[in-house]
């Protein structure tokens, strides 16, 4: 019996050593390569590839949050920041990208609220996460990493208005959730934005009715969303295109940038999008603008692209 307790003793004691190696080289490892990924993001600052930032540096703060914006606004090598806007039910654009919202057990619906009763409210933040291996490549694992911290995260909603203040001088994609309320939307951004330059914002949507409308009644430049092959026929009313980058190949890619069309893909969040996109743009890889979460790491690894050229 005794032997029998020194094994058990001893298998564990090697056991817990062994997890704790192994927690201090994922964190070591993950701390070097963070490192290398902010520094060489920021040195592809002159490359002349356009990254935007989804929903603002949504992969180290709450989507589309004060914080998410003033982060990705600080970095040089951040073009665009894309942020999504609705109506509240008191006519105020805010900045969400869901129009249910949660705290804890409470869902709450934004048109249903005025902006006041928002504005008074936190919510919390869910984020799907996985748990990491030591096996992990390093890009996983700060993946991992993100969504962990982000995960019951408490947020505040904010306006439009603030969101432009905190944006700073970055180019801004607004991301119209049009609920049923096309022509008050519209009618409330002319107003909004009557005494402001539009010239470094795009107006994008999903809603083909929608921002069709928009561009029709405003002198604004407009971008239609477009995630489905069907939807590719609209692509002629506009000169601007947004597509879902697992719908792409080279001849559409060659036919829009051949027409003048200025096109941008989305969400391209890990070397393997990035990987299947860069493959299917070719020579145009840097005529577009890659929409992402992980700007840093999209950053990254399209300056490790020029550099071997």
């Amino acid at each position: 019996m005794r032997k029998s307790k020194k094994i058990i003793i001893y298998v564990s004691a090697l056991t817990l050593l062994s997890s704790g190696i192994k927690y201090i080289v994922v964190k070591e490892r993950n701390h070097f390569y963070n490192n290398y990924i902010n520094k060489t993001a920021h040195d592809s600052s002159n490359d002349d590839i356009l990254i935007s930032a989804h929903r603002g540096f949504s992969s180290i703060n709450v989507e589309n949050t004060k914080e998410a914006i003033t982060l990705a606004s600080s970095k040089e090598y951040i073009d665009y920041i894309e942020i999504d806007i609705r109506l509240t039910d008191d006519n105020i654009i805010i900045l969400s990208h869901d129009n249910i919202v949660y705290d804890n057990d409470t869902s709450y619906n934004l048109s249903n609220l005025s902006y006041q009763e928002i504005s008074n409210t936190t919510f919390l933040y869910h984020k799907n996460t996985v748990k990491s291996s030591f096996w992990d490549n390093p890009e996983s694992i700060m993946i991992n990493n993100r969504n962990k911290n982000l995960d019951g995260k408490e947020y505040y909603i904010i306006s439009l208005n603030d969101a432009l203040i905190y944006a700073k001088d970055k180019l801004l994609l607004l991301d119209l959730k049009f609920n049923n309320n096309i022509e008050v939307f519209t009618e409330k951004l002319i107003n909004i934005f009557q005494n402001i330059d539009t010239n470094n914002i795009i107006f994008q949507s999903f809603n083909i009715s929608g921002i069709k409308y928009l561009q029709d009644h405003s002198n604004f430049t407009c971008q239609v969303l477009i995630s489905k092959e069907d939807d590719l026929k609209y692509v002629d009313d506009f000169t601007r295109i947004g597509l879902n980058f697992s719908i792409i190949n080279y001849d559409l890619i060659n036919n829009l940038i051949r027409s003048n069309k200025k096109v941008a893909l989305w969400t391209i969040n890990n070397s393997n999008d990035l990987n299947y996109v860069l493959e299917r743009v070719g020579k145009y890889y840097q005529d577009i603008i890659y929409i992402t979460d992980y700007p840093d790491l999209i950053a990254c690894k399209l300056h490790e692209k020029v550099l071997k050229k």
